[in-house]
């Protein structure tokens, strides 16, 4: 129960946004590896790994065969994703055919600073939905009002050593999601 005197908390502001649906996606973005260049996991867009829980109809997929040796690459988009609100949390859907290895993405705060954030260790099979928490990282403008945008750049895909399932790893990423106000808002 709240009363006048005390302002509501902020996850009852906040708005759920998409950020990157894949839905428009015909293009794969620019990859990076480490290593042979000869064994590139395949990437492209899904239509039948889609998350059950998003009316959603295609996915980013990343198919590391026996011949790409299960070694991390790092895709990172054409034009990076904008986030110009001030945002609580960031949600992912990501689906993985088995466990082992590890999903990052990289993230350039309000200082033009890029960190590496784990988003999840694959520990699961199938779909689940990640939410983590972004207030640590600096979203505020240097000067009022600048407008300074943070900018989701990419991804970090480590996969297992070994795939549980034989010789491939599947990671499907569907769609990005925010959980933010708009800045400089006076919450009720």
């Amino acid at each position: 129960m709240h009363s006048s005197l005390y302002p509501r908390p902020i996850e009852l502001n906040l708005e759920r946004k998409v950020l990157q649906t894949f839905e428009d996606s015909n293009k794969i973005e620019k990859i990076v590896t480490k290593g042979n260049p000869d064994f590139i996991p395949e990437v492209s867009f899904s239509k039948i790994f889609t998350s059950p829980e998003l009316r959603s109809t295609q996915s980013l997929l990343f198919r590391f065969t026996e011949n790409s040796r299960f070694i991390p690459i790092e895709y990172f988009f054409e034009e990076p994703i904008y986030i110009q609100d001030y945002v609580s949390k960031i949600e992912f859907h990501i689906y993985s055919c088995s466990r082992g290895g590890e999903i990052y993405f990289f993230l350039e705060d309000g200082l033009s600073e890029t960190h590496k954030i784990l988003v999840s260790n694959i520990k699961f099979t199938g779909w689940k939905k990640v939410q983590l928490p972004l207030q640590k990282f600096y979203q505020n403008d240097i000067i009022f009002r600048e407008n300074r945008k943070m900018k989701c750049r990419g991804f970090l895909i480590s996969p297992p050593k070994a795939s549980e399932t034989g010789n491939e790893f599947l990671i499907a990423i569907d769609d990005i999601i925010v959980y933010s106000l708009p800045k400089y808002k006076v919450v009720p």
